[in-house]
């Protein structure tokens, strides 16, 4: 009887559904807007840059507006996939960062 009881307790204890974890609030459109500007200004400075320093970091700067727009993208369409949304959001606001950090060195290699 005592096993039956026990038997009973560990089937009702296995059965509740683990919690699901709370929506993501997701980008706001200030931010997507910031960052949009913040990787366009990066990529303008850079280009503009003039020297071998300048080709080098235009070389590097272009392709981070066409990143960024595929990170808002994903972050957007990751409705299904509770676990997508969130890693998008983090690669949108890595690549933000990475353009607000490069465009605050440019001065450093030359570049006004």
């Amino acid at each position: 009887m005592t096993k039956l009881m026990l038997l009973a307790i560990l089937v009702a204890g296995c059965a509740k559904e683990p919690p699901k974890p709370a929506p993501v609030a997701g980008l706001s459109a200030a931010e997507i807007q910031r960052a949009r500007e913040a990787c366009r200004a990066y990529a303008d400075a850079a280009c503009r840059c003039a020297g071998s320093a300048g080709a080098q970091q235009c070389a590097l700067a272009k392709p981070l507006p066409e990143a960024l727009e595929m990170a808002i993208q994903a972050a957007d369409q990751a409705g299904e996939a509770p676990t997508t949304q969130p890693r998008a959001e983090v690669l949108v606001r890595e690549t933000v960062k990475e353009c607000v950090d490069a465009l605050a060195k440019l001065p450093a290699l030359g570049c006004r």
